[in-house]
């Protein structure tokens, strides 16, 4: 679960995606060694559509307030829902579950 620490913005990269990098915000969490990120919707959306460029699917759920996201493989779909943190609404995409990292260089 994510903290109540002060976030700070930073850029988020992904494992599968190394070229790609993504605006976000921190807490400093991690899980499992890797990098909590937290996105605004319009930040989601550019993960989105990236995701979209790798041939997957991946959308946003207006009546769940959620993104949902096509497995690279044969695992379960998931589901990345809004959380309101320091009075913000951010979403945690592949938080606990992607090998996100925080990338050395700005976008």
């Amino acid at each position: 679960m994510v903290n109540n620490n002060i976030m700070e913005a930073t850029v988020f990269q992904i494992d599968f995606l190394p070229n790609r990098k993504f605006s976000g915000f921190t807490t400093g969490e991690t899980r499992n060694g890797f990098a909590y990120p937290l996105f605004t919707f319009e930040q989601a959306q550019e993960v989105v559509s990236a995701w979209s460029m790798i041939g997957k699917e991946a959308r946003y759920l207006e009546n769940d307030d959620a993104f949902e996201f096509e497995p690279l493989d044969d695992e379960d779909i998931e589901v990345f829902s809004a959380e309101t943190i320091n009075g913000q609404k951010l979403y945690p995409i592949g938080a606990g579950t992607w090998i996100w990292s925080e990338a050395d260089e700005d976008l």
